[in-house]
């Protein structure tokens, strides 16, 4: 564990980065009140009308916020009366809550229960407190991060990571919930290498009822002999769920059509430019080689040979997750984050936002010495970075890429620079996950190494930690 005064002591070498990070930190809180980031990425021009210098902040938090004063005002949550009219008269009739919102997508958990109690207060007076909310989680993973490191050049470099990614300022933009996912699967992991079962299981959990793609991380626990989370956590799920969709039956023909339908699985051929994942950026380079154009039939099913590819693809990366999680020589902790990725590489929908939950699995590659440093760097570039989109926010641009498909390589990258940095961690994980035993305390045997050398160098570790 580094102290803040051993950070203090060996951070001259750093305090240019580190109040670099700190500098964009406060420009991209900055940037909420004054907007001057807005043309920068695809969510946040999409919200912004440059004209009027006018900004919508918030339009994602606003969907959890309007679901909480549906529910507490007997509403169904997933549809919306107010779509005939326009959002001042939607307020006057008392149709509506929020100043605009989307049509909810998510389990509803989260809607009665957080969505409940955002909604008791003002719209903009929630949204800012949500601001203060992520920035105190950002401290709190920040502190627990330190305990984690062994160096403070490495802990300095985690400050980096977790305080400056431009999704984080997209994220605070459209008021997301992915910097809490991303908190409750870097506490889940914590918890898990300090041995507190407990709080790995409530952690995970939470996350499955938030954004439920950590529910694939299913077969990991079941490794782990923790059964009973598998069958706690599907029987909350069910539980929370089931009985609103009976009261609310049309409730959960909209989850289905705008959180399940079409979101996993091969794209489609039409891009857009708010699409930053793994599938997209397939599908992007797929275009640019005219695969999508070859057409063949299979089982009296149409595809193209770009979707059968895609379609390969996500199948082999689950069967390959599969496969070595339950061989004993691969570490728990690069098992875990490798879980974590799947959102990256099948989910089609991904957002920039999203990549916040990517910088945890990061950290922890870093700060327990599972990545090359250099590796870390290269990934947070291709991540943390904004798009080429200030390069294609015209509307020449965005028209030929919406209506003729018609992509060149500069556009191609635009749609496959994230998903590289995906690849790169992905690949690097793989690569040293036979490298480093999972536990830094000896607390939980079952996923202590086999081979006799690994035990004793797991039992060194334990016991250096312990001696700090």
């Amino acid at each position: 564990m580094v102290t803040y005064a051993e950070l203090k002591r060996a951070s001259r070498g750093f305090l240019i980065p580190l109040g670099l990070a700190g500098i964009i930190h406060c420009f991209y809180l900055g940037g909420l009140l004054f907007g001057y980031l807005n043309h920068w990425a695809y969510d946040t021009r999409y919200f912004s009308n440059p004209e009027a210098h006018y900004w919508a902040l918030g339009p994602d938090f606003f969907v959890l916020y309007e679901a909480g004063w549906d529910f507490l005002h007997g509403r169904n949550m997933y549809l919306r009366d107010d779509v005939d009219m326009s959002p001042e008269e939607a307020l006057e009739r008392g149709l509506q809550h929020a100043p605009y919102y989307a049509t909810y997508r998510y389990i509803p958990f989260y809607g009665f229960t957080l969505g409940v109690v955002l909604s008791v207060f003002p719209p903009f007076v929630a949204y800012w407190l949500w601001i203060i909310v992520s920035e105190i989680l950002l401290g709190i993973n920040i502190h627990m991060t330190r305990r984690l490191c062994r160096r403070p050049e490495t802990f300095a470099l985690c400050i980096v990571f977790w305080i400056s990614p431009f999704p984080l300022f997209v994220e605070y933009f459209m008021g997301q919930y992915s910097l809490l996912m991303g908190t409750l699967i870097f506490w889940t992991a914590v918890f898990l290498i300090r041995g507190r079962k407990v709080g790995a299981s409530v952690c995970w959990i939470l996350s499955v009822l938030l954004k439920s793609y950590t529910l694939l991380m299913a077969p990991l626990f079941y490794r782990l002999k923790r059964r009973v989370d598998i069958l706690i956590c599907v029987g909350l799920v069910a539980a929370t769920s089931i009985p609103y969709f009976l009261v609310f039956p049309e409730g959960f023909e909209k989850f289905y059509e705008y959180g399940l339908k079409g979101r996993v699985g091969a794209g489609t051929a039409q891009l857009y430019m708010g699409s930053q994942g793994v599938q997209m950026g397939l599908q992007a380079l797929a275009n640019l080689l005219r695969l999508q154009s070859v057409q063949f039939s299979l089982f009296s099913v149409q595809l193209s040979v770009a979707k059968l590819l895609i379609i390969l693809f996500s199948l082999s990366i689950l069967a390959f997750l599969v496969i070595i999680t339950f061989r004993r020589d691969y570490d728990v902790l690069s098992l875990y984050c490798l879980w974590a990725l799947t959102f990256f590489l099948l989910y089609r929908d991904l957002w920039e936002h999203h990549y916040v939950m990517l910088i945890p699995v990061l950290v922890l590659m870093i700060s327990t010495e599972r990545l090359p440093i250099w590796m870390g760097v290269t990934v947070f570039v291709l991540i943390g970075t904004p798009t080429l989109y200030r390069l294609f926010s015209s509307e020449s641009v965005v028209r030929v890429l919406h209506e003729v498909n018609a992509y060149n390589l500069l556009q191609t990258l635009y749609f496959l620079i994230k998903p590289v940095g995906v690849g790169i961690l992905f690949v690097g994980i793989v690569q040293h996950a036979r490298t480093k035993p999972f536990l830094i305390s000896s607390a939980d045997s079952q996923l202590m190494p086999k081979k006799p050398e690994d035990t004793m160098r797991t039992t060194t570790l334990a016991a250096n930690h312990m001696h700090k």
